[in-house]
């Protein structure tokens, strides 16, 4: 006896539920993972961040690319596999900016033993006129333009807290899935950010 075939109407209609729940792990799934890190993992607002603002829900960064000052762009993929301590600055990046990144670089060096697993990034919102105050940075800091369409879809993302995110100087912590996922003030300091960050990276079990 041969087997009943299914009509391909309901064969089509399977496959493609069976799409759409490959593409809700696929994207979902990653920001669960980071949520039970935080909440079931362990890592409470009280208990592991004692001084960053968590962001509650975690905010998807968009996959977007934009340049850098050697007029190559960053691709999609910049604030993906590693934690980025990202910095937004003016165009002209002003003495709270050049501190903001002296303590963003500090504390790249207090974690030597895995910073393949940390980056710098630094968000310029202007032109990209004035370039002289990178000549100091090291080459690890990542420096991406916001003046494209691309790059004013990603300043978007970053919730306004009481000021403009253009001018607040703050330092946002960005997960390995690209979560935005702790804001600190513009007068924070490094070792603040380093002890946040280690009980964070204990979470990940990074270290």
């Amino acid at each position: 006896m041969s087997r009943a075939r299914l009509p391909s109407a309901t064969v089509r209609r399977y496959r493609s539920r069976l799409f759409l729940s490959f593409v809700c792990v696929l994207f979902i799934g990653p920001l669960l993972l980071t949520s039970w890190v935080f909440y079931d993992g362990g890592l409470q607002p009280s208990t592991g961040l004692r001084h960053g603002q968590l962001i509650v829900p975690l905010r998807p960064l968009p996959m977007v690319s934009v340049a850098t000052p050697g007029g190559a762009e960053t691709g999609v993929l910049f604030l993906r596999g590693k934690w980025s301590l990202v910095y937004i600055a003016a165009d002209a990046c002003e003495q709270r900016c050049r501190a903001a990144l002296g303590d963003t670089r500090s504390v790249m060096e207090s974690f030597s033993a895995v910073q393949s697993h940390l980056q710098r990034v630094v968000l310029v919102d202007g032109a990209c006129c004035a370039r002289g105050w990178l000549t100091g940075e090291r080459a690890d800091l990542v420096v991406g333009w916001l003046s494209s369409e691309q790059g004013r879809l990603l300043l978007a993302a970053f919730p306004a807290l009481s000021v403009p995110v253009e001018t607040a100087g703050r330092i946002y912590l960005v997960d390995r899935q690209g979560n935005l996922v702790v804001s600190y003030p513009a007068n924070v300091r490094a070792p603040v950010i380093r002890s946040d960050l280690d009980g964070l990276l204990r979470a990940a079990k990074v270290i």
